[in-house]
Parts: structure tokens; C-alpha cells; sequence
């Protein structure tokens, strides 16, 4: 409380109440102040001391230290005067130059500072003025207390003011006075706020400096006024120093003759490593006419340091207007020009309020501008490639209900959804594309809209795969982000283009692409549960049944009976059934209907009718492999420890008959009556292996003789009537000839003897062994009985029908008469006693007298001879092959007569040439015809060929052919042709005169000359011994007629050269 007070006058006291008042408005004024700070505080504290250092000092430089206890924030500027002093006391702005590039010095802001602590400790340089311009001097103010405990108590608030402001008022009396400000030491220029910390809140002030230090290449590109800053937080051991440098790149923007693209390089010293790093930061800035900024834009990429663009403001004014994160794009925007609200939390929007139109209309044209500048930018080809997801992002909307700010934010979201589909950003495999692009698609809002975070990092890739397979037409599919597919998306459809159609593929687009069971289905499928689309399971075939292939969820059924092992045991047999078992991974995504036992029991038997049908019915259609070991399978299951009911001891063999190896199954009972689920299976297979057994032949049944025995015995325990009448059915039985036959079809022989049904076979022309049934298997069912006695009396009744005349009868006489006993004499009475008068009247009387004639040659052994003839099969082949030899025989013996008579005729004329003068012709035949002698001379040898059936070519023996060769000096081949000759005179040996076959006559006397290469290559091709391949045996050489035509020699020649040698 304040001490009572006298007062001289009324004026006194007046005045007195006046400040008083003055001071309770100040101290209320900062109480609110206080009282309105929020979890921004601390960090807008940091950027008020920044904004105060800045406005000190055109040139300004700022140190932050954040120790264990305090932090301490100085800056490098101009000194306090009377006013700023008085202004950070009484907490109103000192700015007083309206055209200044001012924030305000020490106003209201101030109040955020304490943030950190009520109380700040000034130490700063004064300035002392005695008047306008008249400077008295500096003096230093140190540790000057800023104390606002008391703000629940305003009478204490009060005097704790008071006493302040009186330290104001009396600053000027502060010792030593510097009569010039250079003359302060450099530690007295720095102004320093310290204010003391908790230990509980000093993680939390490093964490605020962090976050506000990051945004300072941003501050320091927009502020001219502040080109350094060093920061030394002790508590997170981070100390460094940002700078502006003088590195500056500015060009005008294409296009446009206000704003300019700027490039700024902002240095940073870590100052405990002594590292320096430069980024560049990008704007675009418009500049007053006297050269100074008004407008700025930065672009991006912003440096990593700055963090996640969501989190920094979006609208500055110098400094961030902390607030403005969520502005509706991430793009940051400054202006000189704007108004901000009080709490510098945004900058004044148009709205239903007088006072707050103009300011928010004018703040909203200078928005406008920047943007549509921005839009110029992003407009020129390849400047939108730098752009981010995060810098697509437009989101405008108010939270307040005013019809104006509400008008204001739409038109921004109109401003910016009429741009940027058209900017190439998106990442696709074909490059950057814009969303105007007909091709290119994001994912509607249904995909993600009810996925938690989690969740879409879980599914984000499954969808990628998916959403990429949703075909624009019939030969491409539409292109979608490679990369942050969901997070694309939603920018999209944050832009509010209202062009769904256009843009997005939709959840049932892609269900309606789904073709196949993939690696991912099973995701995709609990994505479709999780974002709340499994309605769609019902309209599209999205769920794969075990076979792997896609259904409705409505066609699927779950069993949990339904094993792996059952579904591979009655897959085959079930149907289509079989396509409507869901693959037990994905039931609990589907949760599909119930199947039950008796319904797999249904249809297994449907589908068991189906096959008898096929494969037993009138068409007989065999049942394929699949089918058949389907059905083995089946059959072979069991609950039973020891498999020995009829089907259990039936399968080892019919598995058998099939080429299978048997296996017993073990697998739990389906339904109760185990009999009732297999028999209708085990039925059609048994009855198949009897249709099968019945389509083999004999050599089947002969090597698997025992195993088919094996099959019937046990196939004959069976108590079940229709078994039995399945063997009247199906020919499964062996006969003795090992064809298979039905039951009813057999009779058991009862020692019929194998002549007897021989004779049968000859009379009745039915083989007996077809009848019977094979010994082997006589004892495994019961048959009628055949006997001797029956099969005689139907051969004697057939033969006495033909009068006996069938030869058969004479075997069986024959027979009967040399059997020792009895048996075939009684068999056969009635022949027996008739076989004279048999024989008398056996045969025709052509064929009588034919034996009359053999009989008259009164030569038994011929007849011996011609009767084994006459038994034989081919004897009429035998008899006409001799016809033929004999036929042969007589003409070689003709043409041997035809040739004797010509070469008789040329030995006679050369006889007559050639003795006369010493030189003697002989006929030895020694494979030549003659051998002409001289003494004193090497024989001359002459083979004479007569042509008789053609005139084409003459044959040599390989004898004749080897002479000539050998002695080509001394050998003549002579061609007569006697085609047209009368045959008639040889045959009577009738002579013939030289004229009358002169012209036809033909010599050669170098036919060994002629013939030597032949002789060469014969000789080579008989060479080799007994493993070669070579020719054997003789051969005869071929001479054409075209021979003697090449050269000619008549008959006189040749004389003329046989005398010449001889001579």
C-alpha cells in the first residue's frame, strides 16, 4: 500500500490521481498482457527481442546464450534515450517515424518476454538529453529491474511502476557521463536483457529457441536492417553464427517489370567445429521507387535446417506471425505494407467490421499481388520442378463465421485451384506431369479418408500397385505418383477443384481392375476392411477361393472343417463347389457363409452322378487321369486304424489294375456314417475298374493273369447283390483263350477233351475256349457245367445234317478206330457204325477220279509224296510254284537252242575266213565261245552274243568281262541281232547264209579297253573282309547298243584285224 499523502493544493492532489491513473492503466495494461500468453510465448518472446534489436540499429547484431539458469539476449544497436526507456517500463511502443521501417521499439510486445521470467535485468547505454538535438552525453545503465511479480496485486504493481519510472526520470544523473558514445567500452555498446530460469523450463526455452532460430535465414533475408546473429545454447551444446553475406544474385523476373527472382546467401559457423556452411535462399521481391523491399516471396526448396514447411508461417511481417502455419499454402509471404493484428498472430483480414475493412482490404490486394506473382513464376516452363508436395498444398478456410473473411479465404482457394493443376510437380514414370494432364490420376478420398497414419504407411504400397493397373483405355493405364502416393492425393483433393472425374481413380476402379490373386492381394483386400470399402467384396470379384482364383464375396462359402488336406482330397469331386471354398487366409477378411459337412457330403454325390453318367452311360466317355486319381484318392481315405472293410481290402488291388501305387490316407471322420460319405466314390471306381478290365486283351490278361484272379477273389466276398450283377455287365472273366467275358457268358469245362472241341470248332464253327471259363478262375464264382457227351451229340447231329460230307468225319473215324479204349467209339456210335458208307460217299466224283489217276502209278511213295502235299496249307502255292520252274527250265533251254544256233552259223564262218590261212578256231566254252590259235601267237579269244527277245544291249558274265579286261589286245565281243529272225528255222536248225544276218552283225575289239575302269571300280567294291560293307557274290556287265554304235565294226573288219594280229 501506498503511504498516506498530503497535498498542498487541489492541483496536487489532482495530478496525483492523474498519474496514479496513468500508472494503474500501465500496470493493467501488462497484467493483461502477461495473462494472454500461450505456448507460442517463448517463442514470440525471442522474436520480440529480435524485432527490438532490430529497429535499434540499421546494422544490428544479435547474440542469444541460453545458460543452465538464464538466458541472456543481447544485440549490438543504438542506446536507449528517455523514451524507449520509459517505453519498455510503461510497455508502449516508442516507435514515433510512421514511414520508418519499424516494427515498434519495447511495445506491448515486450510483455511475450516475460515468458521466460517476471522479472528482466536491463544493462544497456543512455543516452542524456537536455532538448531536442541537445546531447548531454552516455551514461551506462546496468542491471536496470523490470519486475512484474506483482500482478495480482496492483497496489504493489503500482508503486513497483512508480519506482521505475523514477529510475527513468533519474537515469541522467547515473555516473560516469561519456561525453561521446565511442568513449563507452565495446562491452557497454552491447544492450542486454537477462532473464533468470527455473531449472524445470530451460529444456523447454532450448526447445523454443530452436524453433524460432531455425526460421532466421528466412528473417534475414526479408530484414536488411540485421546481418548477424550468434546463438550459444549451452544446454543442447549447440553454438553458431548465421550471417547475411554481401552474395547477392537479382534478375528481373521474365515478364515482369515489378518483381524480381533474388538469390541470397546466408552463411552459418558452427563455433565449435569452426565449419561454415552457405545455403541460398530464393525469392521474389518488389522494390519501392527509392530501391527499398516492399514485397517478398520465398521460393523453395527451403534449407533443411528450416524444418517441415507445414510448421513455419506462412505470412511474415519482418519477422514470422507465429499463427499462420495453416495459412492454406506453405509458401511464405512478407510485406511492409501489411497491417498485422495486435497479437502479430496474422495480419488483418477483410471482415463485417468498420473499423477492420479498409486495413483487411488493403492487406488482402497486397496478398493478391504477391500471389498472382507467384503464379507468373510457377507458370514459366520447368520453374515448378523444384516445387515439393508440401509447396502444392492449398488448403485455404476460416474458422470464423464471418460472412467476408469467409469470402476472402475462397477466393484465395478459387486463386490458387485455377493454377496449379497446370504445374508440372507431380513425379509419375513418365516424368513430372501436371494434374491438367488427361493421364495422370491420384487416389479418391475413399482410399484414405478413414485410414489412421499407421495405416496408410502400411497400405500406401499395395496401393500403388493396384491403382497403377487402372486402365485409361485399352492400351494404357493412367499415370500416378511414384512416390507419396496417398500424400499426393490429398493435396489434390485439398485444392477443392471440384473435377473428381478428371482427377481421381476410385476405390472401385481399381477392385474393377483386379484380374489375378497377387503377392499383395491379402493387403490390398484388409485395406478395402480397414478404409470401411468391403461393401465392394459384394460387387466385385476381389476374393481368391483356394484354386486361386478370384470370386464375390456372396459365391464363397468356409468350412472349418474344411482341412487342406480334405480341400485336396475332394477338390476334384465337389463340383463346382470346389470354387466356392475361400482361401482360409483371406476368411477373416471375408467372413463369407457357412459350408458344412453335408453339404460337401450333396456334392461329392452329384458330382459322382455326373461321372457314372459320363463315364458308365451309353456314350462312354473315359474318365481322365485327374478324375481317376481323384477318385483313387478319395477312396483310399479313412478314420479307421486298420483299413479292412470291403473298400479298405478292394483298393490295394483296384489301384493295382490302374498302374497306381496304393496309399492309405488317413483323414478324420466328416460325418458320422464314414460309409455313407466314401461308398457313392468307391462304387463309381470299382465299377470303372470292371468297365476298364473289360477293354483288355488277351496279352493283358495273360501277364497280369494272377493280379485280375487276385481282384475277383476279392471282389467275390462281397455280400452285396448288385456287385454280383455288375459281373453279367461288365466282361471281366477270363476264358481260355484268355478273353474276357461276362459271368452269364461262361460255362465250366468238364474235361472235354482239346480234340473234341477242335471238331466242334471245325463243324459247329464255334470255338468251345470261348465259353469256357479260364481253370484259373472256374472255382471263384459258380457256372453251369459243359460235358463230353452234350459237345459229341451236337457235332453228330450238324455232320449227319450234310450227309456226313464234311472231311472232319474222317478224323474222327480215324480217331475212333485207333483209340486204344472206348471213349471216342462211344462219344461218336453213330459214326463209328456208318464209317464204311462214310467213305464211300465222301467227295465229289471229280475228286474220285483224280485219286483213280494217282492210284493207277502204282508208286505208294508218290502218293506218300503228294498226300503231304496235299495237307499242307500252301499246297496249291507249292504246286504252281513248280509249274513255274518248270516252265523256266524249258525256256532257258529254248534260248540256250536259239544262241547254240547262231553261234554254230559264225563258227562256221569264221572257220571259213580264217583256216585257209593257218589260224585254227575252237569252241571250248571256258567262258569264252572261241579261242582262235596260231602257232607262234598268243590265243585270240571271240564271245558271240545272240539277241533274240531285244535289240537294246548284250550281257557279258563277269568271267567273259574279266578276259577282255585282261587281254584287251586279244579279245572281240560280237552282237548279232536276231530280233525279227524267224524263230521257225532255228528250230528246225534249218541253215542260213552269211547275207541273210551280215548287217546284223556288230564287233568290237576294244571292249577290254572300254571296260577297264569298270573293272577297277568293281574290284574296289569287292575289297574288305568280313566286317565291311562290300559286294559279293556275280554280276554282269551290261553293253548298250550306243557302244558298238560309237564304234562301228562290221564282220569282214574284224577279220581283217584277227588276220592282221595273226600275221
Amino acid at each position: 500500500m501506498e503511504e498516506e499523502m498530503e497535498f498542498e493544493s487541489i492541483e496536487d492532489y489532482q495530478n496525483y490521481l492523474k498519474q496514479r491513473q496513468e500508472l494503474l492503466a500501465y500496470c493493467k495494461k501488462i497484467n493483461q498482457g502477461i495473462e494472454n500468453l500461450d505456448e507460442k510465448s517463448g517463442e514470440r518472446a525471442i522474436w520480440e527481442l529480435v524485432q527490438n534489436a532490430r529497429d535499434m540499429d540499421e546494422n544490428s547484431r544479435i547474440r542469444i546464450e541460453l545458460k543452465p539458469d538464464k538466458i541472456v539476449f543481447s544485440h549490438h544497436g543504438k542506446p536507449f534515450d528517455y523514451t524507449s526507456l520509459l517505453a519498455l517500463v510503461n510497455q508502449n511502443s516508442s516507435k514515433d517515424n510512421p514511414g520508418a521501417d519499424l516494427v515498434g521499439q519495447y511495445g506491448t510486445g515486450f510483455m511475450t518476454t516475460h515468458a521466460f521470467c517476471d522479472i528482466v535485468k536491463v544493462s544497456a547505454p543512455y543516452k542524456v538529453m537536455s532538448g531536442p538535438e541537445k546531447l548531454k552525453g552516455y551514461v551506462y545503465m546496468q542491471n536496470f529491474e523490470l519486475n512484474r511479480s506483482y500482478r495480482n496485486d496492483l497496489e504493489k504493481a503500482i508503486c513497483e511502476m512508480r519506482k521505475e519510472m523514477k529510475l527513468v526520470d533519474d537515469m541522467h544523473k547515473t555516473l560516469p557521463l561519456y561525453q561521446k558514445y565511442d568513449l563507452l567500452g565495446e562491452k557497454q555498446k552491447w544492450t542486454s536483457f537477462t532473464y533468470q530460469l527455473e531449472p524445470s523450463v530451460v529444456n523447454s526455452v532450448s526447445r523454443q529457441l530452436a524453433s524460432a532460430i531455425r526460421l532466421m535465414p528466412f528473417v534475414l533475408v526479408i530484414n536488411e536492417r540485421i546481418k548477424e546473429i550468434e546463438v550459444n545454447d549451452l544446454c543442447a551444446k549447440r553454438h553458431f553464427r548465421i550471417i547475411k553475406t554481401n552474395s547477392i544474385d537479382k534478375q528481373r523476373m521474365e515478364g515482369d517489370t515489378e518483381w524480381f527472382k533474388v538469390v541470397n546467401e546466408i552463411e552459418t559457423t558452427d563455433m565449435l567445429t569452426g565449419k561454415s556452411t552457405a545455403i541460398s535462399v530464393v525469392s521474389l521481391q518488389s522494390f519501392n521507387e527509392e530501391g527499398k523491399v516492399n514485397d517478398v516471396v520465398i521460393l523453395p526448396p527451403y534449407p533443411e535446417s528450416c524444418g517441415s514447411v507445414d510448421t513455419i508461417p506462412g505470412l511474415f511481417l519482418w519477422f514470422p506471425l507465429l499463427g499462420t502455419e495453416n495459412f492454406g499454402v506453405n509458401f511464405i509471404f512478407h510485406s511492409k505494407r501489411w497491417h498485422p493484428v495486435e497479437k502479430r498472430n496474422n495480419i488483418m483480414l477483410p471482415e463485417n467490421v468498420s473499423s477492420k475493412r479498409e486495413k483487411g482490404v488493403h492487406n488482402e490486394k497486397i496478398l493478391h499481388e504477391m500471389m498472382a506473382a507467384l503464379h507468373r513464376f510457377y507458370a514459366c516452363e520447368g520453374n515448378a520442378s523444384a516445387l515439393s508436395l508440401d509447396m502444392c498444398s492449398v488448403n485455404f478456410h476460416s474458422d470464423k463465421d464471418d460472412e467476408i473473411t469467409i469470402r476472402f479465404y475462397k477466393d484465395l482457394q478459387d486463386m490458387w485451384k485455377a493454377v496449379v493443376p497446370s504445374w508440372k510437380v507431380i513425379p509419375t514414370d513418365d516424368g513430372l506431369k501436371a494434374m491438367n494432364d488427361a493421364r495422370v490420376r491420384v487416389l479418391h478420398p475413399d482410399f484414405y479418408s478413414k485410414l489412421t497414419d499407421e495405416k496408410r504407411t502400411q497400405y500406401e504400397l499395395t496401393l500403388a500397385e493396384y491403382a497403377k493397373n487402372v486402365k485409361r483405355n485399352e492400351e494404357e493405364c493412367y499415370l500416378l505418383p511414384t512416390s507419396d502416393l496417398i500424400a499426393w492425393s490429398e493435396v489434390v483433393h485439398l485444392w477443392h477443384c471440384n473435377r473428381d472425374s478428371e482427377f481421381y481413380v476410385t476405390v472401385k476402379n481399381v477392385c474393377e481392375s483386379v484380374r489375378a490373386k497377387s503377392d499383395n492381394l491379402h493387403s490390398f483386400l484388409s485395406f478395402l476392411v480397414d478404409s470401411d470399402n468391403i461393401t465392394l467384396l459384394d460387387d466385385y470379384e476381389l476374393l481368391p477361393n483356394r484354386k486361386g482364383n478370384l470370386k464375390k464375396k456372396g459365391d464363397l462359402r468356409h468350412g472349418d472343417f474344411m482341412t487342406t488336406k480334405l480341400y485336396a482330397l475332394t477338390e476334384m469331386l465337389m463340383g463346382s463347389d470346389a470354387d466356392r471354398m475361400i482361401d482360409t487366409a483371406y476368411n477373416e477378411i471375408g467372413k463369407v457363409a457357412t459350408y458344412k459337412p453335408e453339404d460337401l457330403q450333396r456334392s461329392v454325390s452329384q458330382t459322382i452322378g455326373q461321372w457314372r453318367s459320363a463315364a458308365l452311360g451309353s456314350n462312354k466317355t473315359p474318365l481322365t487321369t485327374e478324375q481317376l486319381e481323384a477318385l483313387i484318392a478319395f477312396s483310399s481315405a479313412t478314420s479307421q486304424t486298420e483299413f479292412n472293410n470291403f473298400r479298405g481290402r478292394m483298393m490295394p488291388w483296384i489301384v493295382r489294375i490302374h498302374e497306381k501305387q496304393f496309399t492309405c490316407l488317413a483323414q478324420q471322420k466328416v460325418i458320422d456314417k464314414e460309409d455313407d460319405f466314401y461308398n457313392p466314390a468307391f462304387n463309381l471306381l470299382l465299377d470303372y475298374t470292371l468297365y476298364v478290365i473289360s477293354q483288355k486283351d488277351e496279352e493283358w490278361v495273360k501277364d497280369n493273369d494272377q493280379l485280375l484272379k487276385d481282384f475277383l477273389t476279392e471282389y467275390a466276398t462281397s455280400n452285396a447283390k448288385e456287385r454280383l450283377e455288375r459281373l453279367d455287365e461288365f466282361a471281366v472273366i477270363p476264358n481260355y483263350n484268355y478273353q474276357l467275358r461276362t459271368k452269364k457268358e461262361l460255362c465250366k469245362n468238364v474235361n472235354i477233351h482239346e480234340d473234341l472241341a477242335k471238331f466242334y470248332l471245325d463243324v459247329i464253327k464255334e470255338d468251345l475256349h470261348e465259353h469256357w471259363v479260364h481253370d484259373n478262375f472256374n472255382t471263384i464264382f459258380v457256372y453251369n457245367e459243359e460235358k463230353a457227351q452234350e459237345v459229341a451229340n451236337k457235332i453228330q447231329t450238324a455232320l449227319s445234317e450234310e450227309d456226313f460230307q464234311d472231311t472232319v468225319v474222317l478224323d474222327i473215324i480215324e480217331l475212333a478206330e485207333n483209340e486204344s479204349i472206348d471213349s471216342w467209339k462211344i462219344l461218336f456210335k453213330s459214326i463209328y457204325n456208318q464209317r464204311e458208307s462214310i467213305r464211300y460217299k465222301l467227295g465229289t466224283p471229280a475228286e474220285r477220279k483224280a485219286i483213280n489217276r494217282m492210284m493207277k502209278k502204282k508208286n505208294p511213295e508218290l502218293l506218300e509224296l503228294m498226300a503231304d502235299v496235299a495237307e499242307r496249307e500252301d499246297a496249291k502255292d507249292v504246286i504252281n510254284n513248280v509249274n513255274v520252274v518248270i516252265a523256266q527250265i524249258e525256256h532257258d533251254a529254248y534260248i540256250k537252242m536259239l544262241g547254240a544256233y547262231v553261234e554254230s552259223h559264225i563258227q562256221k564262218f569264221l572257220i571259213e575266213a580264217l583256216e585257209p590261212i593257218g589260224i585254227f578256231v575252237n569252241n571250248e566254252q571256258c567262258g569264252q565261245d572261241f579261242i582262235l590259235s596260231k602257232q607262234g601267237y598268243e590265243d585270240y579269244h571271240v564271245e558271240v552274243k545272240s539277241r533274240w527277245e531285244n535289240d537294246q544291249s548284250v550281257e557279258m558274265s563277269s568271267t567273259q568281262f574279266r578276259c577282255a579286261v585282261d587281254m584287251p589286245d586279244r579279245y572281240a565281243l560280237i552282237s548279232v541281232n536276231m530280233y525279227k529272225f524267224d524263230r521257225s528255222r532255228a528250230e528246225k536248225n534249218n541253215p542260213m547264209e552269211m547275207s541273210e544276218i551280215y548287217d546284223n552283225i556288230k564287233c568290237l575289239d576294244n571292249i577290254g579297253t572300254l571296260e577297264a575302269d569298270l573293272r577297277k571300280r568293281a574290284d574296289e567294291a569287292f575289297k574288305g573282309g568280313e566286317q565291311d560293307i562290300r559286294l559279293d557274290g556275280s554280276y554282269k556287265v551290261r553293253v548298250p547298243q550306243d557302244v558298238f554304235k560309237a564304234h562301228p565294226l562290221d564282220f569282214n573288219g574284224l577279220l581283217e584285224r584277227i588276220k592282221n594280229y595273226f600275221t
